[in-house]
């Protein structure tokens, strides 16, 4: 026992050297989404001819402008699809004309045409068949 109240001095430890062997890989697989569920689902019967001559005749456009070049009619076409209307450019007598639809009923046509006119330099858009 030590005098004078001082502890003995403790032995330092021996540094010790640890082996680390690499352990087995593993594979990890993704987490699958769940799957949907498959419903059934019948097909509806074609439709005859006269059905899509009438649906065709009671289309109505937009046009906003006609075009003797083709040029301004595809610039003015990417101009409406870039605000996501949808535009076809129609060549009648070699004039193009960009319209804006269709639309199932004149009272649909009309709600838009207001939109159209709102725009600058569209004030004089109309509706056709």
């Amino acid at each position: 026992m030590a005098t004078g109240g001082i502890a003995p001095a403790q032995p330092k430890p021996t540094p010790t050297t640890l082996s680390v062997s690499p352990s087995p890989t593993t594979t990890l697989k993704p987490a699958q989404a769940p799957q949907p569920e498959i419903k059934s689902v019948q097909a509806k019967p074609a439709t005859t001819p006269t059905t899509a001559i009438q649906a065709a005749s009671g289309e109505y456009w937009i046009q906003t402008n006609s075009f003797s070049k083709k040029n301004g009619a595809y610039a003015e076409r990417d101009l409406f699809i870039s605000k996501h209307f949808s535009v076809e450019i129609k060549e009648i007598n070699n004039a193009y004309k960009v319209r804006i639809g269709p639309y199932p009923s004149k009272t649909e046509a009309m709600n838009m045409l207001s939109s159209i006119r709102s725009l600058k330099g569209y004030e004089k858009a109309w509706i056709t068949q």
